[in-house]
């Protein structure tokens, strides 16, 4: 069996080329988005505000987020707040005017637009509105009114330029997550034994953490998606997420099936099981390393139809195998081998359930 934790050079240099590249891909988008944004800003309030381009320059930058979702949240949220913090700074001048009171107007401004973004974190930028005016008094409302219409029009600008350049939706990063979870999957599968699994305990609870890493991240990524959150058949992001960690507890029972069982087989079961075990984790591996890919884009849809005979097969061998077992065989014996056979039929399960979820339609 292959030491986990001494995997093959190449597939280290691809994983770590993997993140490298997400992670420069990210870094690279907003760049580019930040460049043209800004200049973009510039250009637009120069021609028709010159006073109030910084901003416009500054509101379209906050504006950008990782994925087009996100960033269509934030300028939303700083139109919202900029025309908050505008009428909470005017109604705090009128209320207390002159500068003598100008500590109890922003104190007031501030707690009144702090406690909106604690709500809505989005509209922070009206805190910034409302604290400029509180400490202004003397620069009119017309001062104020472009100022705000300043930051709508560069969170406007920031909207239109993560749609346009190098876009992403958050419903991609989300696929990209549930095919990291799948390879993890893959990888769990492919190198699991019901045997001599403590030579390579620290390595599979490795796996299970990267797993669970690449499902919370996935989560967190899907509650930003509003444009298309659903796989093309209907099929919500949730819901792939909580087949894809259903698929996960199956492994995690067969984990825990071949720590607390491995030592009550017979020579015969343990012929028995590699031969099963073999099937499950070769049809299963390979297949969800194609449901990965096609969950990534680009690949087509894979055929289940022959990992799924060869699941049925292999518990069937398994089921023939435990019939045999006479009256006066060892009852822990009994037991474990029962407790393969429901674990290999979750485990399958699971993986059917997942290919019926996933590619119900075209995505």
């Amino acid at each position: 069996m292959p030491n986990l934790g001494r995997l093959h050079p190449s597939a280290l240099i691809k994983r770590a080329f993997d993140g490298w590249s997400a992670r420069r891909s990210d870094s690279l988008r907003i760049a580019l988005q930040s460049l043209v944004a800004s200049l973009l800003s510039y250009a637009v309030l120069a021609a028709i505000d010159p006073s109030n381009a910084t901003w416009a320059i500054f509101s379209s930058l906050f504006t950008l987020q990782k994925n087009f979702d996100r960033s269509m949240r934030y300028g939303l949220g700083q139109m919202a707040g900029a025309v908050f913090g505008t009428a909470v700074g005017l109604a705090a001048i009128h209320a207390f005017p002159g500068s003598e009171q100008s500590m109890l107007r922003l104190g007031l401004t501030t707690l009144i637009t702090c406690g909106v973004t604690a709500i809505w974190p989005a509209t922070s930028y009206g805190v910034v509105a409302a604290a400029v005016i509180a400490l202004a008094p003397f620069a009119g409302v017309s001062d104020a009114v472009n100022r705000a219409g300043a930051i709508i029009l560069g969170s406007g600008i920031g909207i239109a330029v993560s749609m346009s350049v190098w876009p992403q939706l958050a419903r991609q990063r989300v696929f990209d997550f549930i095919a990291s979870a799948l390879d993890d999957c893959s990888e769990l599968l492919d190198h699991f034994s019901l045997f001599d699994q403590q030579q390579n305990r620290v390595a599979l609870d490795a796996l299970h953490e990267r797993f669970l890493q690449h499902l919370e991240l996935a989560r967190s990524v899907s509650i930003d998606a509003r444009v298309r959150a659903h796989f093309q058949s209907g099929v919500t992001l949730w819901s792939a997420l909580s087949a894809t960690e259903r698929l996960w507890h199956g492994l995690v029972l067969m984990d825990r099936i071949g720590a607390a069982h491995g030592g009550n087989f017979t020579d015969k079961d343990r012929e028995v099981l590699m031969d099963v075990g073999g099937t499950v984790r070769s049809c299963g591996s390979l297949y969800l390393s194609e449901l990965a890919a096609y969950v990534r884009g680009g690949q087509a849809a894979p055929n289940p139809d022959a990992c799924r005979r060869a699941l049925n097969e292999a518990h069937e061998l398994l089921r023939e195998e435990i019939s045999d077992l006479a009256a006066h065989d060892s009852y822990d014996r009994y037991r474990a081998l029962h407790s393969v056979l429901f674990g290999f039929e979750q485990v399958s399960a699971n993986l059917i359930d997942l290919h019926e979820l996933l590619l119900r339609g075209a995505r």
